[in-house]
This record gives C-alpha cells, structure tokens and sequence, in this order.
C-alpha cells in the first residue's frame, strides 16, 4: 500500500518524529545523569565488601 503525502505532510510528520526522538533521548540522558549520580552514593555496599 502505498500512501501520498503532500511536502508540508511529510515536514508535519518529520517534525513531530523529531520532537519524539528528541524527547527520548533526553528521558535518557536525565535517566543516565541520575543513574550515574546515585552510584558513588551507596556506602552500604562498599561498607560489606570491606567486612
């Protein structure tokens, strides 16, 4: 199946991919900044290694 779509459907479509993708990847990123973040701050596992 095959669908036309006029040139300002396609940059309608085009932008709103772009703004989802942009979204995500900054869902992401914020995620990974927290993840990282939250790592040197866990001194109840460093304290049972030790013991």
């Amino acid at each position: 199946m095959v669908i036309q779509l006029s040139e300002q459907q396609r940059e309608e479509i085009a932008t709103i991919l772009a703004r989802a993708i942009r979204r995500t990847l900054d869902k992401a990123a914020a995620k990974d900044t927290q993840d990282t973040s939250q790592l040197p701050s866990q001194p109840e596992v460093a304290d049972e290694s030790q013991s």
